[in-house]
């Protein structure tokens, strides 16, 4: 009989959780592929509009009672800058409509 320890239990209590294996793990890696595609839309947005984005991951952590089990659940929120709408011109009318060319101006063509 041999005295070999799982690979996965190793971390003692002394030892920080290794965040990036944590992260592999949680949903079966749905976690991690959910934060790898919106970095990777938030990358795209930004260097397209030339503005800030942000990722924001939240870790939730609910120990279950009497178990040492622990509840760990993940909210992922992404701000993706986007253009700014331009205006567009329209003449007013008396009678509330809008048009696209002065009706005061007589027409060219």
């Amino acid at each position: 009989m041999t005295d070999q320890k799982s690979t996965e239990d190793t971390t003692t209590t002394d030892e920080a959780p290794d965040f990036a294996k944590t992260l592999l793990d949680m949903s079966r890696g749905k976690t991690h592929r959910d934060l790898s595609e919106q970095l990777r839309e938030v990358i795209k947005a930004c260097t397209v509009t030339g503005k800030a984005g942000k990722i924001q991951l939240t870790l939730n952590f609910k120990p279950q009672k009497g178990t040492g089990a622990m509840f760990v659940s993940a909210d992922i929120k992404a701000a993706k800058p986007k253009f700014d709408a331009e205006p567009s011109i329209f003449y007013a009318t008396e009678d509330g409509a809008l048009l696209r060319n002065d009706p005061t101006q007589q027409s060219l063509y």
